[in-house]
């Protein structure tokens, strides 16, 4: 190994503590610590190691022939099994009886987003549910305002309106209200997430699809939804419920 136990790496968190700018400006620079004197011979890239919501740290990487703390081992997942089981062995002939410990680095990191992934599933799945009980709900309205509104609606047919304007009459007032309710909900969801991602070091940044795209399909599910209760009153002969007038 040289003289590398004089040597050290930095990564790119480091370098502002150092207050170093530039990478090529910490070659070869002569850091104290511990009583003794490194020279810095590279720089690494950050690498997330802890939790989404922790900042990068500052990390100076030595050299140490003594055996204590992980062996990194990078390994084909194909023949997962076979593989342990060779590695199992070579650790028997050195350490013996020792038994071997091992963990999955990925494994190991997800766990860290555990709760995150348990939150985003938790939430979407009540989601759903509140968009099923509010089409539930908006069907039963639909239902309600067109057996109210089905002597207009067979008025109307008989003095000539089209399918398409006995729609848009029905479903005008229903789309006016879920307008409103997207105008209140967006800001409010874009608070409630941006207060979220706050918590991350590393955070995406909001755009307008996010809000814009789920709009689009809420409301093509309640004009589907209202829709279904005005195809089937405009399709009624008129005369059937104009007769008693």
């Amino acid at each position: 190994f040289g003289n590398e136990s004089n040597n050290v790496l930095v990564n790119e968190a480091a370098l502002p503590t150092l207050g170093i700018q530039k990478m090529e400006d910490v070659l070869n620079k002569k850091m104290s610590f511990w009583g003794d004197t490194f020279n810095v011979v590279g720089v690494v890239k950050n690498y997330r190691q802890e939790s989404p919501k922790s900042a990068y740290d500052g990390h100076i990487f030595r050299y140490d022939d003594w055996w204590n703390g992980f062996y990194s081992l990078k390994v084909q997942s194909a023949n997962i099994t076979k593989t342990i089981a060779h590695i199992e062995d070579n650790w028997r002939d050195v350490f013996g009886e020792q038994p071997l410990d091992f963990f999955f680095l990925d494994d190991f990191y997800e766990r860290q987003y555990k709760s995150e992934m348990n939150f985003g599933s938790i939430f979407g799945l009540f989601s759903i549910l509140a968009i099923i009980v509010a089409c539930l709900g908006l069907f039963g309205l639909a239902s309600f305002m067109t057996s109210i509104r089905i002597k207009e609606v067979s008025v109307r047919k008989v003095l000539g309106a089209s399918f398409s304007s006995l729609l848009a009459l029905m479903t005008k007032d229903f789309l006016s209200l879920i307008v409103i309710a997207i105008l209140i909900s967006v800001p409010v969801s874009w608070w409630l997430m941006s207060s979220w991602l706050n918590n991350f070091a590393n955070r995406i940044n909001l755009s307008w699809d996010l809000f814009t795209i789920p709009a689009i399909i809420l409301i093509a599910i309640s004009v589907i939804t209202v829709s279904y209760h005005t195809v089937k009153t405009a399709l009624l002969n008129p005369a059937d419920r104009l007769k008693d007038e």
